[in-house]
């Protein structure tokens, strides 16, 4: 039995516990009543984000603009230096780089608050700006997407090279006009150049484009092309295998090139001088939490710097093989310094 005396003592832990529990959480800061986030991502996944958000913090609204492209998105953000309309970006990493050097260059400050969340150390640091402008929010590797009947009838692809002779026909978007264009360009900057001396990629380039003779339309008008089964082949985000699989239950295929394969990372960031700041910090520890990844993950395919997040038993079933081709660690600032001259060089050699 316990004695009287017995209180006290058990009192005493309990406050113990209790005051070392205080110093390893620190009490939630009361958010602001909006949240203003301007992104990229479609309606479906920014409004469940947001709803996922709003459960979690219930006094504070999301606003969001969604499908904004990411380089009006940017060039808006820009303008609107030193004082945003907006709270949050997301877009391109491309764009935080290219934003913190020009911000620097043009006003001498950063358009970005640095904010190293403390969810970061879940994540795949590959993946992140150890500065902290940004933070990888989703990422797709880039892939080759295929018919299966297409291969039945002129044989599996495996590399880049294998466009040269492949008899089906192949596309990708704009290299100029679209940034999944682009993509490919420095797919083969990756394959066949170097980051810095793109020549290789440029030579591979103009064959290619010699031997499919090319139309080069925009993204939604290649994939429409693709699902009517006018193209054999396409390059796009791994994300479009999966859905075009599970989703539409197409019969399609898809592979990471033998040469090696680069990633497009969709990064989030705070806006300096964010008219919301405790709610924007906030979304970020969100959007990099497990529950936030996981989610994402499951209604969009795409996958996320987080390392305990798995993909969905679906798409493990019937994953590209050779996950070991992806480039993560991609130069983002050395390629955000070469992409003038990376589009100059295919406007002169490739698509003259």
């Amino acid at each position: 039995m316990w004695r009287k005396h017995s209180w006290p003592w058990v009192i005493g832990l309990a406050v113990m516990a209790l005051l070392s529990a205080m110093e390893q959480a620190p009490a939630a800061e009361k958010l602001e009543s909006e949240l203003i986030v301007r992104t990229e991502a479609d309606v479906k996944t920014i409004s469940g984000l947001a709803k996922m958000f709003e459960a979690k913090y219930p006094a504070t609204k999301v606003i969001y603009t969604a499908s904004m492209p990411s380089s009006e998105s940017f060039v808006k953000s820009f303008n609107e230096m030193p004082n945003p309309q907006a709270d949050i970006l997301t877009t391109k990493a491309f764009f935080f780089i290219k934003g913190v050097s020009d911000s620097r260059q043009q006003h001498g400050q950063v358009m970005f608050e640095a904010y190293l969340s403390p969810e970061r150390k879940r994540q795949n640091a590959k993946l992140m700006d150890q500065e902290g402008y940004w933070q990888t929010e989703r990422w797709a590797a880039r892939a080759i997407v295929y018919w299966a009947d297409a291969a039945a009838k002129h044989g599996e692809i495996n590399c880049w090279k294998d466009l040269l002779t492949w008899k089906g026909n192949f596309e990708y978007a704009d290299p100029i006009k679209s940034g999944a264009g682009f993509s490919a360009v420095l797919g083969m900057v990756q394959a066949f150049g170097d980051w810095e001396k793109p020549e290789g990629a440029v030579e591979f380039g103009a064959k290619l484009e010699k031997a499919r003779k090319m139309h080069h339309p925009g993204t939604d008008t290649m994939i429409q092309l693709f699902t009517r089964k006018e193209l054999d082949a396409h390059w796009n985000f791994d994300i479009y295998y999966y859905r075009l699989a599970l989703q539409r239950g197409l019969k399609v295929k898809a592979v990471y090139p033998c040469e090696g394969t680069i990633i497009d990372a969709n990064a989030v960031g705070i806006l300096r001088n964010a008219p919301h700041p405790k709610a924007a910090r906030a979304w970020i520890d969100f959007v990099l939490s497990r529950e936030a990844q996981e989610w994402l993950t499951a209604e969009t395919f795409y996958r996320t710097p987080g390392l305990d997040v798995k993909l969905k038993p679906e798409m493990e079933a019937i994953k590209i093989a050779h996950e070991d081709r992806i480039r993560y660690d991609m130069p983002w600032e050395l390629i955000a310094k070469m992409t003038p001259k990376y589009k100059e060089l295919w406007e002169q050699k490739v698509l003259r």
